[in-house]
């Protein structure tokens, strides 16, 4: 059986700045490391794999040219085989069109099950694994907390949401969308990926690709947060007067 892990090279974003001057993100130079979501689903499917020895795993990410090596935690994490997809400078890349690759790179690499977190933690993105599922016409269940069983034809799992627990059991082949802390993430060091040998991690040339882009970034804003008046009305000596003023300002705000 092939366990196929999404795992989506990412910036990380505790290390990231805002230019003052332009209040935009500055991403350049910030180093790349497995979305932090999707180090969740390796660690299940190491876990499945303890279980069912005969269980393979593929993770797979799509990246720039410099986050190629950050993939290699993916083998610290358990992962049998590790690809890399290029990005294209030409194709302006959004969930769909990430969708769209991994669904080629899917029937080439002809897995049984797929595993994701449910977040991506550049863009705040939660609907990549989404589009794939729509794509390839496999069933999808998102926000998993727990694997309960898995068997060549069929998967148990646990699936929360709002205040009630879920189980589903789902026919093979389908994709997986694990919620963070489903397991606790084994630590791992810089040493431990440095380690691995660069070309442990294997890239994969598609070319069967036809899709059309839709939407470009085109910068990353921080969202400023408004700085408080701190008006202070003192109602001790006067109450009517102190309700009246606050009236009076709130009109002014246009809040009422």
């Amino acid at each position: 059986m092939k366990v196929l892990v999404l795992t989506k090279p990412s910036f990380d974003t505790t290390l990231l700045r805002v230019d003052p001057k332009r209040n935009e993100i500055i991403t350049k130079g910030v180093p790349y490391h497995i979305n932090d979501h999707d180090k969740y689903a390796l660690e299940i499917s190491s876990l499945i794999k303890q279980k069912n020895p005969n269980v393979q795993i593929i993770a797979i990410g799509i990246g720039e040219r410099e986050s190629k090596d950050s993939m290699r935690e993916a083998i610290v994490r358990g992962a049998d085989e590790v690809y890399f997809i290029e990005k294209i400078p030409s194709i302006k890349y959004e969930p769909y069109i990430y969708a769209n690759i991994l669904a080629e790179a899917v029937r080439q690499l002809n897995p049984n099950l797929i595993l994701c977190g449910t977040l991506s933690e550049d863009y705040i993105s939660s609907s990549t694994h989404i589009f794939l599922s729509e794509i390839l016409n496999w069933p999808i269940v998102t926000n998993v907390i727990n694997i309960v069983n898995l068997t060549d034809s069929y998967i148990i799992v646990d699936r929360k949401r709002e205040n009630i627990i879920e189980t589903y059991e789902i026919k093979l082949p389908c994709i997986i969308g694990v919620t963070s802390g489903i397991v606790t993430l084994k630590t791992i060091t810089p040493i431990q990926i440095m380690r691995i040998s660069r070309d442990k991690v294997k890239t994969l040339n598609l070319v069967n690709l036809t899709f059309e882009n839709t939407i470009e970034v085109q910068a990353l804003i921080p969202i400023q947060a408004k700085q408080r008046k701190r008006v202070f009305i003192d109602g001790e000596k006067n109450m009517d007067e102190a309700v009246k003023t606050l009236i009076d300002n709130l009109i002014k705000e246009g809040l009422l």
